[in-house]
């Protein structure tokens, strides 16, 4: 049975939404298997669509993005990531280390919040009302961390709102420092409870880095009190920062804030893409948001607790980045997508599993050159030693799904034909259990020519290692510290 991706919605038989290509009949296994996939997203845009939630028009923003992304290029912004980060100037090193950094963390205390912004999505992560009635233990996981060695460089305290327990937030940087002198720590915060004394004990508790969320739609008022309280802590030795969502519907405040905030001395700004949470769609249907379509570029059971993306708030983003290189500004522009936050769980799973394959290849190597000279590679995949991966899976530098290549050829003949000439290529092809021949994506071109050749079918397969611990067979979606065994799943299949 091939693996299914979990979704986050479940299912339900409603008729997919336009977004979904229908296509005929498979005629082999790779379209049979691509088909299984896109029926897969179908269902579950389905079952958004059966919760009331808006669709936008399939693939409504490609065009435009791809076109202010070409700007932005040509304009000399740093694309990261696949284009799931963008930069104008410079990046906070907090946001660098954000995406799979081992000693890089962001804690709570308590989700209590002051404020009831119909957007946020901390009522999407689990255990929500616990955390709200009750305090997490931060000393517990800082003894953690120390237990595990794990080299903390980037430590940060958001919420709720860390400032409605002032004391104890300041304890949490005290200790911090204390534990790793040379931390990198930030908080994130509304401003609303923050006064010039509590802001001049934050630093001397150690703080770095101080984060700024604004609201666009609390009238200019708010907004003014909390430019003020910018340009108070652009006073101390801080980097200060904002960090907000860009909302569809508001370029020229959002232009106007960038600024503002350039003039008060800000270090930078992060723009969030905007995102519904999956709790209750009734405020952004008055709005008339919808969600992108499709949401993600792989359907996956991700971690973050952002939910989907609203269509529009993408290309805002972009836009306000190249507004900020056409003007000139000072202030550092960073759009971090929703995408970007997928990437951190999707490197931290699959960079150890492929870390230990090139171990194992290396010691692999190693014993082969002082046993035999002449010994070659494993040539199927059932050979391959336990628990690494071979050659022909690759980890991809944008996204981190790890990838490989699937042949297709029906003839046996044809197949051990293309198996030989792809080892006179240099390569050791091995073959799954369906008879396709697995390459190394870095190796298309060979594939794409040896597929012509001998009358053959190609896809991408993506995967994410699922990690399990010594005493259960369960999957777990976090690496375990000792990373004992994992296994791939196969998450997504594309012809290409």
């Amino acid at each position: 049975m091939r693996p299914k991706p979990t979704s986050p919605i479940p299912t339900t038989a409603a008729t997919a939404p336009e977004a979904t290509l229908q296509s005929a009949a498979p005629s082999s296994p790779l379209e049979s298997w691509a088909e299984e996939y896109r029926a897969i997203y179908a269902d579950y845009l389905a079952a958004l669509t059966a919760r009331g939630i808006t669709l936008g028009a399939p693939h409504s923003q490609d065009q435009e993005k791809s076109q202010v992304m070409s700007r932005l290029a040509q304009k000399g912004a740093w694309i990261r990531n696949g284009g799931a980060s963008v930069v104008s100037g410079a990046i906070s090193p907090a946001c660098e280390a954000c995406t799979g950094a081992p000693g890089s963390e962001t804690l709570t205390i308590t989700l209590q919040c002051n404020r009831n912004c119909y957007f946020c999505f901390n009522p999407n992560q689990a255990d929500y009302q616990d955390h709200l009635e009750h305090h997490r233990n931060w000393r517990a996981e800082f003894d953690l961390f120390q237990a595990q060695g794990r080299p903390m460089t980037h430590i940060a305290l958001t919420g709720g709102e860390p400032l409605l327990i002032p004391e104890e937030s300041l304890e949490f940087f005290r200790q911090a420092r204390l534990r790793w002198p040379n931390c990198h720590l930030r908080l994130y915060t509304s401003g609303d409870l923050l006064t010039p004394n509590l802001l001049d004990q934050l630093v001397d508790a150690g703080l770095d880095e101080i984060r700024f969320s604004v609201k666009m739609d609390d009238g200019e008022a708010y907004l003014a009190q909390q430019l003020d309280r910018i340009r108070m802590a652009c006073t101390r030795d801080l980097d200060v920062m904002v960090e907000m969502p860009a909302i569809p519907g508001t370029e020229a405040a959002m232009r106007q804030l960038l600024i503002e905030l350039d003039q008060a001395g800000a270090m930078g700004i992060n723009l969030l893409e905007f995102c519904y949470p999956l709790t209750d769609w009734t405020p952004f249907a008055q709005r008339g948001f919808a969600v992108a379509n499709p949401p993600f570029p792989i359907l996956y059971d991700y971690a973050y607790s952002g939910g989907l993306p609203v269509e529009g708030s993408e290309v805002l983003c972009l836009k306000l980045v190249e507004y900020a290189l056409d003007q000139g500004l000072g202030i550092n522009v960073h759009y971090c997508s929703l995408e970007n936050k997928h990437r951190d769980q999707i490197i931290t799973l699959n960079r150890p599993a492929i870390a230990r394959a090139k171990s194992a290849a290396a010691g692999t190597a190693a014993s082969s050159h002082a046993t035999s000279s002449t010994a070659t590679v494993p040539s199927t995949a059932a050979s391959a030693p336990a628990n690494t991966l071979g050659p022909e899976y690759e980890m991809d530098p944008e996204d981190f799904f790890i990838r490989t290549i699937k042949l297709w050829i029906p003839n046996p003949q044809r197949r051990q034909g293309a198996t030989l000439s792809l080892q006179l290529a240099g390569l050791s092809p091995t073959q799954d259990d369906d008879h396709c021949l697995l390459i190394p994506p870095s190796q298309e071109r060979l594939a794409r020519d040896v597929a012509k050749d001998f009358q053959g079918q190609l896809a991408l397969a993506s995967y994410v290692a699922q990690w399990h611990s010594e005493t259960s067979n369960q999957a777990h979606d976090e690496v375990p510290n000792s990373r004992p065994w994992f296994d791939l799943r196969e998450v997504d299949l594309q012809l290409i």
